[in-house]
């Protein structure tokens, strides 16, 4: 896949989990890098985004996965990791 085609994917990813995480949460806006519990998430909440997102990509993220850090980047780099392992 050419640089610019593997920018183009990520950044839909990155529009994407912006998105789910933003209604999940009821915001209008978000920061990409910004901690989900800090924004006002919570386990539960943090759970519904997370299968939501397996239902969009497959990849099989866990809470465990986000656990240490749960923001958009680190779900869009755990999901363009395994997809480039697939």
């Amino acid at each position: 896949m050419s640089n610019s085609r593997a920018a183009t994917r990520t950044d839909d990813t990155r529009q994407t989990i912006n998105a789910i995480v933003r209604q999940s949460l009821g915001l209008e806006k978000i920061d990409h890098a910004a901690d989900f519990f800090a924004m006002g998430g919570d386990s539960i909440t943090g759970m519904g985004v997370i299968s939501r997102v397996n239902e969009i990509f497959s990849v099989g993220l866990t809470f465990e996965d986000v656990a240490d850090s749960f923001s958009v980047e680190t779900v869009v780099r755990i999901i363009e990791e395994r997809r480039s392992v697939a």
